[in-house]
């Protein structure tokens, strides 16, 4: 393994602002849906702070249809898949969450989502999250083919 020329690199580029570049570098090359939040009136709703690269591609919107808009004003379906309330409770009690995976319904789109959410020292909520639409979906049929075979089964005896 190839060692750096300076071992203390990193630490000069924090101590010299660098790590606004090193997170910015992280925040768009993670894999995962990155999700920023102010909390609204006292955790009412959310307004976007910031969204990663994926989150943008994950939630089929750009960065300038949401970002400093509400969270419910931008996915009408957030309340009944739970993510606010999540959100909220996140907001209040700074504890950690990884919710199951919930279903995200509006007009225009259909999708199955796994978050993890906690709070930042600054009091912003980050929900960090994925798209298990496939994975759900391979689920259902699975139970679906295991109960028509049960049924074709108990039909034979």
């Amino acid at each position: 393994m190839r060692q750096s020329s300076s071992p203390d690199k990193t630490t000069q580029e924090l101590k010299t602002g660098g790590a606004a570049s090193l997170y910015q570098d992280l925040f768009g090359r993670l894999g995962l849906g990155v999700a920023v939040y102010e909390p609204f009136r006292d955790g009412e709703d959310f307004r976007f702070v910031d969204l990663n690269a994926q989150a943008l591609f994950l939630s089929e919107v750009s960065l300038s249809d949401v970002k400093g808009r509400l969270l419910s004003e931008c996915f009408p379906g957030a309340k009944d898949m739970g993510i606010i309330d999540a959100l909220r409770r996140v907001h209040r009690t700074g504890t950690r969450e990884s919710l199951a995976p919930q279903r995200y319904q509006d007009a225009r789109r259909d999708k199955w989502f796994r978050n993890d959410i906690f709070r930042l020292v600054d009091g912003n909520i980050v929900a960090v999250y994925t798209d298990v639409t496939a994975d759900m979906q391979s689920a259902e049929a699975l139970h679906e083919s295991e109960t028509r075979y049960r049924l074709l089964t108990e039909s034979l005896t």
